[in-house]
């Protein structure tokens, strides 16, 4: 499913690597997502409006059933970030 985004990749704990740049409404459209679509168009931009300010990398967040890790970060957004999305739990290498 993920491989018909190209800022989408499935790990194998179950998460999700994401580009910072990637569709809301694409993202939720493909992977039957339900990210909040009422505000920005971008991950980034998710994350940087619910946060209400430009995360560093490692920062944590949830927003609806979703937990967001930041992974890194460039010229002031979110170039990458892991989803887990709901009903899977990240497990520890």
């Amino acid at each position: 499913i993920a491989a018909a985004i190209k800022d989408v990749h499935l790990q194998e704990d179950g998460t999700y690597l994401v580009d910072g740049g990637a569709n809301i409404r694409v993202l939720n459209r493909t992977l039957s997502w339900n990210l909040p679509t009422d505000g920005p168009k971008t991950l980034n931009g998710l994350i940087t409006e619910h946060l209400e300010s430009i995360p560093t990398p490692a920062t944590s967040l949830r927003i609806g059933d979703y937990t967001i890790e930041v992974l890194h970060t460039t010229d002031n957004a979110v170039k990458t970030a892991r989803i887990t999305p709901p009903g899977k739990v990240k497990r520890e290498a």
